[in-house]
């Protein structure tokens, strides 16, 4: 299990991998809300062997995403 968010992770994390029976990493702190899915895009490995991702975030961060690179803008054509 892989939960990604802000400071709202760090405190519940371990909880969370105990209810779940799941060995956790956690991606957290400043910019790592919507900023990740830039950083799984240009580096896929860091989801290899994850099952579940638990993505934490609030309403205001759900309208600033991170623009993707232009490569990979290229590469998806018209939207």
């Amino acid at each position: 299990m892989l939960v990604i968010g802000n400071s709202f992770v760090e405190h519940y994390v371990d909880q969370l991998a105990r209810e779940m029976n799941m060995p956790s990493g956690a991606r957290w702190g400043n910019h790592h809300t919507t900023e990740d899915f830039a950083d799984f895009v240009r580096h896929p490995n860091i989801l290899e062997c994850v099952r579940v991702v638990v993505w934490v975030t609030t309403e205001h961060h759900l309208t600033c995403f991170k623009p993707l690179p232009a490569p990979i803008v290229d590469a998806r054509g018209a939207p």
